[in-house]
Formats: structure tokens, sequence, C-alpha cells
């Protein structure tokens, strides 16, 4: 009844007082601690692993490499898999060993051959305007003007060789030919694309 006494006090009085005075008397004697002191000990321990787990699982993830994923399952399958059946420790790390050789050679190119499948090739950054449409949003005078493109940037553009001012009037569709620093070079999108086939 934990309104007449606490474990936690009666557990501590018994450490400090009754059990140095017990193996004093008797030093054969062997003191366990059980029941819920036990019972706390082993749900940290629990917790302990699963937190290591955790950390584990979170670095694989992160590396996408899958190395460390394919040695914990060989670890976990191999090693825990023969220690739960009973087996030496020296037949533990055999077979962890064994598994996570197989998984690294024959699971792991699989998953990275998937994962680079999937990707694809995305261009970013200055890439991806080579090709982009937009719309002249202020008039070309002699090789030079404004251009906002479809991605909503909007751009100081400078006519493509062999364009003239009259082919980029305000509102015309223009297609990204190259960048040059800050500026796009720009065509009208039905001059891109027919020289675009000419050379496909």
């Amino acid at each position: 009844d934990e309104s007449q006494a606490n474990a936690a006090e009666i557990v501590k009085e018994l450490r400090s007082e009754f059990v140095p005075n017990l193996l004093e008397k008797h030093p054969g004697v062997l003191v366990r601690w059980e029941g819920q002191q036990e019972q706390s000990r082993e749900s940290i321990q629990s917790l302990m692993i699963g937190l290591v787990l955790a950390l584990i699982a979170m670095f694989v993830l992160l590396t996408l490499e899958f190395t460390f994923l394919m040695l914990a399952a060989g670890a976990l399958i191999g090693g825990l898999g023969v220690n739960l059946l009973g087996g030496p420790w020296w037949l533990q790390v055999g077979a962890a060993a064994a598994i996570s050789a197989l998984l690294l050679f024959t699971i792991r190119p699989l998953l990275l051959r998937a994962l680079r499948r999937s990707s694809g090739d995305v261009k970013t950054n200055v890439d991806a305007l080579y090709g982009i449409d937009g719309r002249v949003v202020a008039a070309f005078v002699e090789g030079d003007g404004s251009v906002k493109l479809d991605n909503g940037e909007t751009w100081t553009a400078r006519a493509a060789s062999g364009i003239l001012d009259a082919d980029l009037e305000l509102g015309t569709r223009v297609t990204v030919y190259a960048v040059r620093g800050a500026t796009v070079e720009v065509r009208p999108t039905h001059v891109h694309r027919e020289k675009e086939a000419d050379h496909g």
C-alpha cells in the first residue's frame, strides 16, 4: 500500500542499511534486485535500444546509399536469428557478415538503380532557363529589351543574332536561346521551333 510505504524508499533503505549489515555478517550471501527495479531497468534498456535503432534508421534514410541498411538487416537477420536459435557468438558474427555481404551485392544495386531511375535528370538554376518560353514586356530597342518568362521571372533580354527589333514587339512569345550572365538571349518562339526542327 503506497499510503503506508513507497517501494523506492524501502529499496533505498534496504540498500543503505540492511544489505550492508547482512553482507558484513554473512559474506557468502548473494543479493539480487528484481521486481519493479528489474522492470524499470529492462524498460530503460529497451528504450535505449529503440533510440539507437531510430538513430541508425534516420542516418540510413539521410544517406540514401542503403549500405548501412544492408549491414543492419544482415546483423538483424543473421546475428539475431542465430542468437534466437541458440547458436554460438562466432556463428552469429559469421551469419551476420555473410547475409550483409549478400544483401550489399544483390539487393543494394537493385535499390540504387530504382532510385536513380525514378529521380531523372532535373535541370535547375541557369540550366533550367534554356528553352523556356516567355513574353516580351518591354519593347526591344537596338537588340535590348525585357521579357517575362513562364516561370514568373522578368529578365533583361537581348535578341539572338539575326533577329530584328521588329520581330520582338510588345507581347510577342519568345523562347530563351542562351543565357549570358544576367541577360537572356531570345528568339520569337515560332523562329526558335523552326530552327530546333532544322537541327533535330
